[in-house]
């Protein structure tokens, strides 16, 4: 039996696993509180502190002296008072006086609640939120009131046992906490009620007055609202009831609004020095047109801060008393000015209308879809003053009456003209900038284990805040739309996100402690892209996926590339990427790149370890059918059913030359061994000889009489192979374009499938619609050999590496191998059950790797033909396949739009397989899968040389994140699989662990429901990590 060190005492083999710790009193307090997600009304209520002037509590005085608050605070009888007045008269003033008056320090037996609703905030402006946030206040004052919570928490499955997402369960709940207080005096306060936006608004005001008011002495409702239809029907009509009008109240009022403008104006001339005259002058004029109104007083003075003092009166007469008229003249002043800066004032006002919260100056940039630096942001802000203002990071409406005007008629009759911008054009500039900026460990967590709490907040997280929460919400408002149903289409906006950064997406979310939100956001997805199948099942799959995994991502954000995908379906939706058939593939010459070729027009690069996607080539207007990486590695050559070649820089992507001049589809490509030319051919019957540094066409060779379907330099680089459809093969001198022999023969007029140069290339071999094989000499062009026994066409050749062998496979299923000196048929090899479309070598003759129809690859022992393995996990037809250069690894492509990756020596001795990679650590199955946009049908391995063209080999965990630990042995205790003291995969809570055993960088561990699961470490791998 092993034994294993570390710092904490592991498991030993074959024994019971150590039982997951007690959860306690105050753990399931704080799981109730992260579930509820409660607004922090305390943290309101300070922001409206600041940004409001200095709370004069003179100001307040005039209400405790009414005669209907009295009756309401002292009386026995009275329960709920509703203070209304329209906007900028100082009720939320009012709230806040009152609630730090009751809060003041008095005896225990009184406690405060309360919430400010808030229209420009979506978690203000519901019922849900008002709750919650009442809720919260009580709990944090009166900690037994959290029984209420435990006692509907499910401990085992970690959720509450009701729907807490319905407004009346939670009031069933806070009016239980209400009546279990044990303080004499409970005062509930709802600051604005008008402001939020639920119909349900009526229905909960009946509940207050029919089931909350039943203990005047002991629970005080005060609500405030402007004048609201709802509480107008349902309020005042019973004796328990009273409300102050703050219009009745005008007298009261005025004095009150005086002051306000005396204080005001001492400020004033404190900045500015007016002098007791001016200063009279300015409180005169101010008072003269502020209507009682508050808000008018504290906008027209904000204006005056930056106004010289002997242009005070002048501008205080140049404004209209009331708030409407107010906000007309400051906003027609906007529109004057330099056109960017208009636009830019204008397209900011316009989103802070629109948004769903107040913005952050880091998130603007994500929103407008303005690249603008922060100096420029500021810039519109300051312009913008008399509507929005800066508190800290946050932008933020001066009041909702400003944000009223702006969505009012009004205020778009000014902004619907200049521009057209709306919800459309935010949510897909919010897609933009989360494929822009979303990565694999976005905030580089140090630990496999690292829980969101670990995080350092920077600004990167922030920039992708409100994009990352808010995208769907803007889609589904303009749903029916032509840009948004574009955006929702196969290949829009909407599902390339989805199948490019979902993981990264969710991962996000969890750093933001909003992964709740991507179950509602793909709730809203399900119901606006029913036209879009694939996408609609993409959605459904993620949600099962997130529903599935969701306590695993919340707490540890970077499991959702190991435990969370191995513990996937292998079929789920959720693995797969981008879109379309892969008709082409090649991997760099170092192996570490694949290029692939769709017919969405696109090429991709991919990572050839990890199969991470890199980068997304785009330009062609056709089928991208061939693809081919420089031998030097540098550049990726792609031809396309658009006519055209394209040159792009390998790293970079960038595109360096298209290469036009075919009248037809381009079939093939191909660069010569020195990579100073690139051989394509075409279907306009001609092959064409391009310079790679200029992009110049240098010849054109004519000769075939149909399409050129296949292209091949020598390993010397002088001479090239071509082969047609019933044209059989011509042989053409690289140096002068020349036709040197035309390979025919009287009786071959099938198509040509497949071509290939022997390695010493003195040789070609060709594969044929007539169902033979045909061996050349290169250099006279000499019909040597004709191998006859397949009887279905010859789908592929291939030359073994040290040129003794030829390998064929067909359309009648079966694999011959062949003796290359003497053309004798070897063996052949027969398992599948379907065409047989790509064969290889691996490169030191060992194995032969097949390609079928049947979607299965086959490894084969090129001495005895034996099969060795069948690799199974395509859902259509095999069309390439290749051999690392090492020999380590398959790769295979197919019509179901992915590019697998094969470990030959795990697969050889890997029986049971279950998942596809524990990031690139554990080897959890012989595969690693790259989605593709269209089908692959060839391949060659540095790179993953494609049809499509050039793929690079290594990134998913690998390139974002390094672990700081020892390796020591592999043990696991409490769901988590650890590499000596640091826990590095996380094992779902119901694979209920029994017992496990290690044998050198293998685990197996037997669960309670019948299953047992093998792990192979890479410990090399995990030390390069390490090392880091």
């Amino acid at each position: 039996m092993a034994t294993h060190s570390g710092a904490a005492e592991p498991q030993p083999h074959h024994r019971w696993s150590t039982p997951r710790k007690n959860v306690t009193v105050d753990d399931i307090d704080r799981s109730c509180l992260r579930s509820l997600r409660c607004p922090d009304t305390l943290l309101v209520k300070n922001r409206l502190k600041e940004n409001k002037d200095k709370l004069l509590h003179k100001s307040i005085d005039w209400i405790l002296q009414d005669p209907q608050y009295i009756s309401w605070k002292d009386g026995d009888d009275v329960c709920l008072l509703w203070i209304k007045g329209g906007a900028g008269k100082g009720k939320t003033m009012i709230s806040i006086g009152l609630i730090e008056r009751f809060s003041l320090p008095q005896d225990e037996s009184t406690v405060v609640t309360y919430f400010f609703c808030q229209n420009a905030d979506y978690e203000l402006k519901t019922l849900e939120a008002i709750i919650k946030g009442l809720i919260l206040q009580l709990v944090n004052q009166q900690k037994y009131l959290k029984e209420s919570l435990r006692r509907r928490w499910d401990t085992i499955n970690e959720r509450f046992d009701e729907d807490v997402t319905s407004w009346r369960t939670l009031w069933n709940i806070f009016l239980e906490m209400l009546h279990q207080c044990k303080c004499a005096r409970v005062y509930v306060i709802v600051d604005a009620l008008d402001e939020c936006q639920d119909d349900g608004m009526a229905d909960l005001l009946k509940l207050i007055v029919r089931t909350g008011l039943d203990q005047p002495s002991k629970i005080k409702w005060l609500l405030t609202s402007r004048p609201l239809d709802s509480a107008e029907r349902e309020l005042l009509a019973g004796s328990d009831q009273v409300g102050v009008s703050l219009e009745l109240n005008q007298k009261h009022l005025s004095k009150v609004v005086k002051s306000y403008i005396t204080s005001k104006a001492i400020e004033l001339d404190h900045r500015h020095h007016y002098g007791p005259m001016l200063r009279q002058e300015v409180e005169a004029e101010l008072a003269s047109k502020a209507e009682d109104t508050f808000l008018w007083v504290s906008l027209v003075c904000r204006r005056l801060e930056s106004m010289p003092k002997d242009k005070a009166l002048a501008t205080i007469q140049g404004f209209p008393p009331g708030l409407p008229a107010f906000y007309c003249r400051v906003f027609k002043q906007l529109n004057e000015g330099e056109s960017a800066v208009v636009k830019g004032c204008m397209r900011l006002l316009k989103a802070m209308t629109l948004a769903y919260r107040p913005l952050n100056v880091e998130e603007v940039g994500s929103i407008i879809g303005l690249s603008e630096q922060l100096i420029t942001i500021e810039a519109w802000i300051d312009r913008c003053a008399s509507f929005v203002k800066r508190r800290g990071i946050d932008i933020e409406f001066v009041h909702q009456s400003a944000r009223d005007y702006l969505a009012g008629k009004d205020g778009q009759s000014i902004l619907d003209p200049y521009e057209h911008y709306g919800h459309s054009e935010i949510a897909l500039n919010c897609l933009s900038h989360l494929t822009e900026r979303l990565k694999i460990n976005l905030v580089d967590l140090p630990h496999p284990d690292s829980t969101r709490e670990s995080m350092k907040r920077n600004a990167l997280i922030v920039s992708v805040d409100y994009a990352a929460n808010f995208w769907a919400q803007h889609l589904e408002c303009v749903k029916r739309t032509t840009l948004i149903q574009s955006a929702l289409a196969k290949q829009g906006e909407v599902d390339t996100f989805l199948r490019t950064k979902l993981l990264e997406w969710l991962e996000c979310l969890s750093l933001l402690d909003r992964l709740l939100r991507a179950i509602e956001i793909l709730n809203t997805l399900a119901d606006v892209i029913k036209k879009n199948p694939s996408l609609l099942m993409l959605a459904q799959d993620a949600k099962r996926f997130l529903l599935r995994h969701y306590s695993t991502i919340a707490t540890w954000p970077l499991q959702i590339y190991t435990s969370a995908m191995v513990f996937s379906p292998q079929t789920s939706v959720t693995l797969a990427s981008p879109l379309g058939s892969v008709r082409a593939v090649a991997f760099s010459p170092d192996g570490k790149q694949i290029a692939s070729g769709s017919d969405d027009n696109t090429i991709n690069l991919w990572d050839a370890k990890t199969g991470d996607l890199q980068k997304t080539l785009t330009g062609h207007v056709g089928w991208v059918k061939a693809v081919a990486f420089s031998p030097d590695g540098s550049q990726i050559a792609s031809g396309s059913g658009d006519m055209t070649l394209k040159l792009w820089d390998a790293r970079t992507g960038y595109l360096q030359k298209m290469l036009t001049n075919h009248s037809a589809p381009v079939e093939d490509i191909a660069f010569s061994p020195d990579g100073k030319q690139i051989a394509s051919g075409s279907r306009d019957m001609t092959i064409k000889l391009w310079d790679t540094r200029t992009g110049d066409l240098q010849k054109t060779l004519v000769g075939h009489w149909d399409c050129v379907l296949a292209i091949a330099f020598s390993p010397d680089g002088k001479q090239i192979a071509s082969g047609s459809r019933y044209t059989a093969i011509s042989l053409w001198d690289a140096r002068t374009g020349d036709l040197q022999k035309a390979l025919t023969c009287q009786w071959g007029w099938g198509g040509v499938r497949s071509i290939a140069f022997s390695p010493d290339g003195k040789y070609i071999v060709s594969g044929s619609e007539d169902k033979t094989i045909k061996l050349w000499d290169a250099r006279t062009g000499d019909l040597q050999k004709t191998l006859a026994d397949h009887w279905d066409w010859v789908m592929a050749v291939a030359f073994s590496l040290d040129g003794k062998q030829i390998v064929s496979g067909s359309r009648d299923m079966a694999i011959n191998l062949w003796d290359a000196r003497t053309g004798d048929l070897q063996k052949t090899l027969t398992g599948h059950i379907g065409w047989v479309k790509a064969v290889a070598f691996s490169p030191d003759g060992k194995y032969i790797v097949s390609g079928s129809e049947d979607k299965t690859i086959k490894l084969w022992d090129a001495r005895t033909g034996d099969l060795q393995k069948t690799l199974a996990g395509h859902s259509a037809s095999i069309e390439a396949v290749a051999f690392s250069p090492d020999g380590k690894q398959v790769a295979s492509g197919s019509e179901d739009k992915t590019i697998k990756l094969w470990d030959i020596a795990k697969s050889m001795k890997i029986s049971k397989l279950v998942g596809n990679t524990f990031g690139s650590h554990l080897k959890l199955c012989a595969w690693r899968e790259i989605k593709t946009s269209k089908p692959v049908y060839s391949l060659k391995f540095r790179y993953l040389k494609t049809n499509l063209g050039h793929i690079e080999i290594e990134s998913i965990i690998a390139n974002s994140q390094s672990f700081g630990f020892e390796l020591e042995n592999l043990w696991v205790s409490n769901q988590w699989i650890y590499c000596g003291a640091t826990p590095v995969f996380l094992l779902p809570l119901d694979f209920e662990l029994l017992c496990h055993d290690v044998r050198g960088d293998q685990l197996a561990i037997g669960f309670r429901n019948g299953r047992v699961l093998t792990f192979d470490i890479d410990f090399e791998k995990l030390k390069l990590n390490v090392s880091a």
